[in-house]
């Protein structure tokens, strides 16, 4: 895979509209390391080779210092605007004053799959004590955890951890079962890192057509954290019989994919979308056996057979969590932006060339409404296709659109481009490494 950034040359207005934005890319971002994931090998099994490759220690206390960023993070007055997250926040201030009874009632009312009201949490909530204090009259470790969950988070997780384990989507949890023995992790703390990231990936995806018919793919990864995810990013190279079937990047660790591309079939990508309220939890969405939206990712890659097939599989599987699918295919118009809601698709936005939308450009807003002008990356980006031109438009230049402020920033923690029709091009840069 080489590098599509670095030998870029833009057209002068491109490269004027770079100098005016300040950019502050490096000339050459690295790529990260590359590894291959074999799909014969038992689940359990198959990431054993890549885990070989990395300091344990280092691997166990820098995912334990993100798990216990992340679950802090879902406890913040932001996070309070999603149901679901500010479930969890409750629990962090309270702790239980009947264990047993308590975990007997949530498991159960996660079995009734039609009766969740949002007043499922108050009845879960009259089984804990009151003021953030456990019987023992001690705080809840939750304001003063440091490098691990807090313990509410482990018990909350553990109670029902092998339940989930049932009924989650495999061989994900095999394979995370299987690098939580090699790390040493508990299974309750590795599902609860794969499950948090679902909900706080913010991201800029492009798909776009030459003037020749070639359609380009393109993605920013945002995410906080990323002193310590830039060291966990890797590509994979998924293999099938000894061939690449697909191909990712994702974090050590992270079973998911937001990223990927099925050679000469089609590429995707996933970008999160914060809109309105779930009225199911995560967990009771899990004993449903809707998939984790990166999951579905990595399920369509290995099982679709082309463009439409994969469309089709993304726009119509339920989810746990809204979200925003773009595909690109081999063939001129394939290319889609899929607004999903948990249980179908909101709305199907194609390519549209002969009428002069030879571009779509996604962020985390539904792209029938204005953007917050806070977090306006969809002109800036907008604004940089138009300059590069559709007769200009490569891998090449479609990185340096992504390197434009702010679709760059310094929450940007990796950028690809990829086109099906040469998958040997696929290329990730790390970025931001200061």
């Amino acid at each position: 895979m080489g590098p599509a950034g670095p030998g870029a040359r833009p057209g002068l207005a491109l490269l004027l509209l770079l100098a005016g934005a300040q950019v502050s890319a490096a000339a050459s971002p690295p790529a990260p390391p590359l590894f291959n994931v074999s799909l014969d090998a038992a689940p359990e099994l198959r990431w054993l080779p890549v885990l070989r490759h990395f300091d344990l220690d280092f691997l166990r206390t820098t995912m334990a210092h993100i798990l216990g960023l992340l679950t802090r993070r879902l406890s913040s007055v932001q996070a309070r605007r999603r149901p679901e997250l500010a479930f969890v926040a409750a629990l962090g201030s309270v702790g239980l004053e009947d264990g047993r009874s308590g975990w007997f009632d949530l498991q159960v009312r996660c079995h009734q799959r039609h009766a969740l009201p949002q007043t499922f949490w108050v009845r879960v909530a009259r089984r804990v004590s009151p003021a953030g204090s456990t019987q023992s009259g001690e705080r809840s470790p939750h304001p003063r955890c440091r490098n691990k969950a807090p313990k509410w988070v482990h018990a909350l997780i553990g109670k029902v951890v092998e339940e989930l384990a049932r009924f989650l989507p495999q061989p994900f949890t095999d394979e995370i079962r299987g690098m939580c023995e090699v790390l040493n992790y508990s299974l309750a703390d590795c599902l609860l890192l794969n499950l948090v990231y679902e909900s706080t990936a913010f991201c800029t995806s492009i798909v776009a057509q030459d003037s020749r018919g070639h359609i380009y793919h393109g993605r920013n990864l945002d995410y906080p954290f990323g002193n310590f995810l830039r060291k966990l990013t890797v590509d994979v190279q998924f293999l099938k019989n000894g061939q690449v079937a697909f191909t990712g990047t994702t974090f050590i660790g992270y079973v998911g994919l937001w990223t990927g591309q099925s050679p000469y079939k089609f590429t995707v990508s996933g970008d999160e979308r914060d809109e309105g309220w779930w009225w199911e939890n995560v967990i009771a969405a899990l004993f449903q056996r809707h998939y984790p939206v990166s999951w579905l990712i990595r399920a369509t890659l290995s099982e679709s057979e082309n463009f439409e097939a994969a469309v089709y599989k993304l726009a119509k599987t339920p989810l746990i969590a809204d979200v925003y699918y773009i595909v690109g295919g081999t063939s001129p118009r394939e290319g889609v932006v899929i607004t999903r809601n948990r249980n179908g698709a909101a709305d199907i936005w194609p390519l549209d060339p002969l009428n002069g939308a030879w571009f779509r450009v996604e962020t985390n807003y539904d792209h029938w409404k204005p953007v917050p002008k806070k977090d306006d990356r969809r002109t800036p980006a907008i604004k940089a296709l138009n300059a590069t031109g559709q007769a200009n438009l490569s891998l090449e230049t479609l990185f340096q659109v992504l390197s434009v402020f702010p679709v760059y920033n310094n929450y940007t923690i990796y950028t690809t481009v990829m086109s099906a029709a040469n998958p040997e091009k696929y290329t990730t840069s790390i970025r931001n490494l200061g």
